[in-house]
């Protein structure tokens, strides 16, 4: 899966910080305490996971579908590490009751200056960015409820595209050719057993997809609480 694998650059989800650290605990002095980087690597992909298809392949097939309606597949770039680790501020939101827009709004806003102090780079989630994906992201996690089926399938595909196998994917490339050079009356068996294979190759893709490993919720509801203490204790 494309991702953003320099763990150095992810903000500390309990206080939104940005610190360039390469340990196996990775501490925090706002929150006083520690995260090992194998746990972080596992909620800051799933971040990034929910935000490449839930929100960044989304907005760009809505757009081609009310435009054009159909949806013309594409290639995106990793997502910017601020955007990430709002994405994981809204996942937390789900599973915690601590956690509400205001706070979001707060946290993501320390992430942003927190960035710009440490890598000398602005990035800033405008207020409405910041509500759509809020509303995307929500809808992701609940299987795109109430979106239309051309874009809950133009997305399930981007996610099949991009996390199958390459042995499966040569096959099927493999019999596509076979296809295109069979005679007529043949194609039509072919094309069942390619159908065949797709399916068997769908569903050991998502279940493998299903199997990657996501942080528990009641560990998403302890994330960001620290944001408003620490900022109210430096004014202090």
């Amino acid at each position: 899966m494309p991702a953003n694998t320099d763990y150095s650059k992810w903000p500390c989800p309990h206080c939104g910080s940005f610190r360039q650290e390469d340990a196996s605990l990775l501490p925090c002095e706002d929150w006083a305490g520690t995260i090992r980087r194998s746990q972080y690597k596992i909620v800051m992909e799933y971040a990034a996971f929910a935000y490449r298809y839930g929100h960044m392949f989304r907005s760009i097939y809505e757009i081609q579908l009310e435009s054009e309606q159909a949806v013309t597949p594409g290639s995106l770039s990793p997502a910017h590490p601020v955007a990430i680790g709002a994405s994981l501020v809204i996942l937390s939101a789900l599973h915690g009751s601590t956690v509400n827009w205001f706070l979001i709004q707060e946290a993501v806003k320390k992430m942003a200056t927190s960035y710009g102090e440490v890598y000398g780079e602005e990035c800033v989630i405008e207020e409405g960015e910041l509500k759509r994906m809020n509303k995307n992201l929500r809808e992701f996690t609940q299987d795109f409820s109430g979106s239309l089926p051309a874009l809950r399938n133009a997305i399930f595909e981007e996610i099949f595209a991009e996390h199958c196998a390459k042995k499966d994917h040569d096959k099927l490339l493999q019999l596509q050719n076979t296809i295109r050079a069979a005679k007529a009356d043949q194609q039509k068996a072919l094309l069942k057993d390619f159908d065949d294979l797709l399916q068997k190759i769908m569903g050991k893709t998502f279940k493998m997809i299903a199997k990657q490993p996501k942080p528990e919720p009641a560990e998403l509801a302890t994330y960001w609480s620290k944001v408003l203490e620490a900022d109210d204790s430096k004014q202090d």
